[in-house]
């Protein structure tokens, strides 16, 4: 019987998944704990009849193989296809190819995919999702015989690359001779004069190379460098426009005397009828019932406000919530005066 398997995946690569205690500390070690198969090591038969392979992995010590079925490579077609010849340890034996190398590459990829929000990040399809991203990226890869050597996912705006935490991890990982490839130069960056320099330095210093898929443009081509830094100028100006266009709407509505953000506890929001104004007002509804209950614990309104389905900004009423709504009818003026009216309405 063989050991226990390790941690499956559906990737190429196996990932340790590590909690991370800060963005400091993602930053560094958000790359660190990407496996690739070097080797198989043995081979064996679960007990429920599928077939696993023993790998080893690249730069980890024999102790740290684990048993995988084949499909945890189900995305690498060619290793797929060198699996399946392997059905006995005498086949590893016999096979120097595979013992000393389970595939030869002529180029190592990372692929890094954007999006701005986690709404296109969840999108389960469209050109901004960051699977289809993936997806793309990795066909290329396999067409061109390149092995990924991980997947940097990121949700964040490229107006500050600074600011692009998992980005600037995959750069500090990258080695010298990699490829980084990128659905498109919007993907990358939407700062044209950080994202020059980002590439320029990525190629003079270390030698690595950034593919934009769609265009079919590489940094490395000195003709190609002419249209991706007009592209990135063009995402700018897009990205410009949009943020204008925010601020202005911004502008308009405070000008008119709009609320922003969730209401604070207590208050919910109404539309003025005059300019249709978004304001917020005391929740009388929620004020009666902790008016109500005003005499007991902030747990035991929290209970009363579930049962009656009383809701504390469009959430259930914990007892987190109940004591802040509670700290906010102390200091909040209005909703003092509001909370209050009801035991006035009352001694009438």
């Amino acid at each position: 019987m063989p050991p226990k398997r390790g941690n499956s995946s559906t990737d190429d690569v196996r990932t340790k998944r590590a909690k991370i205690g800060s963005q400091k500390e993602e930053k560094r070690t958000y790359l660190k704990d990407l496996y690739y198969p070097e080797r198989i090591l043995s081979v064996n038969t679960d007990k429920d009849g599928t077939q696993l392979y023993r790998i080893k992995w690249q730069n980890e010590p024999i102790s740290e193989a684990t048993w995988e079925p084949a499909d945890n490579f189900k995305n690498d077609p060619i290793l797929m296809s060198t699996l399946s010849t392997v059905h006995s340890d005498e086949d590893i034996l016999s096979g120097a190819a595979i013992n000393s190398a389970m595939r030869s590459y002529d180029k190592d990829v990372w692929i890094y995919v954007r999006v701005s929000s986690e709404e296109q990040s969840r999108a389960s399809d469209g050109h901004t999702s960051l699977d289809d991203q993936e997806k793309k990226c990795r066909n290329e890869c396999v067409k061109n015989n390149w092995r990924v050597k991980g997947v940097v996912r990121e949700v964040h705006s490229a107006r500050d690359m600074a600011k692009m935490t998992k980005l600037n991890a995959l750069l500090d990982s990258v080695t010298e001779g990699d490829i980084i490839m990128v659905a498109e130069p919007s993907r990358f960056a939407r700062n044209a004069g950080q994202g020059m320099m980002c590439l320029k330095k990525l190629a003079d210093t270390m030698n690595v190379d950034v593919h934009f898929l769609d265009e079919k443009l590489n940094y490395s081509n000195t003709t190609h460098r002419f249209h991706i830094h007009n592209l990135l100028v063009a995402a700018q100006h897009v990205s410009d426009t949009i943020s204008h266009k925010v601020k202005s709407s911004q502008r308009y509505r405070r000008e008119r005397g709009d609320n922003f953000g969730p209401p604070p506890f207590g208050f919910k929001v109404i539309r003025d009828p005059g300019n249709n104004a978004r304001r917020f007002t005391p929740d009388t509804d929620l004020l009666k019932a902790v008016f109500n209950h005003r005499q007991s614990d902030s747990k035991e309104i929290s209970a009363q406000l579930i049962r009656s389905n009383i809701l504390i900004n469009n959430k259930p009423a914990s007892v987190t919530r109940v004591n802040q709504l509670l700290r906010n009818i102390r200091d909040h003026a209005v909703l003092a005066q509001a909370f209050n009216k009801n035991g006035q309405s009352r001694s009438r």
